[in-house]
């Protein structure tokens, strides 16, 4: 799910739709179209995908997965009509658009802290829910223009109690686990891991996240973080860092005032004179 459209197709919608660009993934087409002024993304089989049956099963599981949930770091899926699905248009770029075009945003430390604690957040919520999105990757993770908000998109991929059978993984950033045996909330948690694997160089961030990515990204699941929720309570964080820094700035600061004063002549007066002061 990408944000760049190349060219036109035509698409069995009323009259009131208006079909823009559209690009294509395997056996699937995605389309921006517009109704009444809104722009909303499309997704539905190719042509010669449109009557296979496992086509057809997987784009149902997706949307009845997908239109159950409802965070604000996950895609919204809209309604589905026959074999198209309709989900909110997400303005932005993903991470792997990012990452080809040197963002410069990728260089900030609190943009990747950010980022990743948003995914937590988002995949604490999935799990609570009972569903595993087994495909967590650069390409699924977008970024919209305005406020720099994260989405997590494509559910294609996604398994639960009722629909457990997972469409495939991607190679590059699968788990362990994946392909050999059924996944797991410690899946998604691996994959997450493997994402901040490769954004935490580009930004720089402290030696604290080779804790954490190490602990994510364990080939044996036992011994990753036990859930998205024990993952956010071990994220890195800046905020106890500048805390620390504030202590020992004012520890120094007071120091250096104690003794500036002691050496002055009228310290001893001083000191005399505003202890008697607190006593009135």
């Amino acid at each position: 799910m990408e944000s760049g459209f190349v060219s036109e197709i035509e698409i069995d919608v009323d009259d009131n739709w208006n079909s823009t660009q559209h690009q294509t993934d395997g056996r699937f087409e995605f389309q921006k179209l517009r109704s009444y002024g809104a722009l909303y993304f499309v997704k539905r089989p190719k042509k010669e995908y449109r009557h296979d049956l496992l086509t057809l099963e997987s784009l149902n599981k997706e949307f009845s997965i997908g239109s159950n949930l409802s965070h604000p770091s996950i895609v919204r899926y809209l309604k589905k009509e026959n074999d198209t699905i309709f989900e909110e248009y997400i303005d932005g770029l993903s991470l792997r658009e990012m990452i080809d075009s040197n963002d410069r945003r990728l260089q900030s430390p609190q943009f990747i802290q950010r980022l990743c604690k948003d995914l937590l957040e988002a995949v604490a919520y999935l799990h609570q829910n009972r569903v595993i999105h087994n495909d967590i990757k650069p390409a699924n993770v977008m970024i919209t223009r305005i406020a720099d908000q994260v989405k997590l998109v494509d559910l294609g991929c996604a398994t639960t109690d009722m629909w457990d059978v997972a469409e495939g993984f991607t190679p590059k950033y699968k788990a362990p686990e994946q392909g050999c045996e059924a996944t797991n909330t410690y899946t998604d948690i691996y994959l997450i891991g493997r994402l901040m694997e490769e954004l935490a160089p580009i930004a720089g961030v402290s030696p604290e996240w080779e804790e954490f990515i190490n602990k994510a990204t364990f080939k044996n699941a036992k011994f990753r973080f036990l859930s998205a929720k024990e993952a956010l309570k071990a994220l890195p964080s800046r905020k106890w860092k500048e805390i620390t820094y504030t202590i020992v700035f004012l520890v120094f600061f007071l120091g250096f005032w104690f003794l500036f004063n002691y050496f002055t002549s009228d310290f001893h007066k001083w000191l005399f004179s505003h202890i008697l002061s607190i006593f009135k």
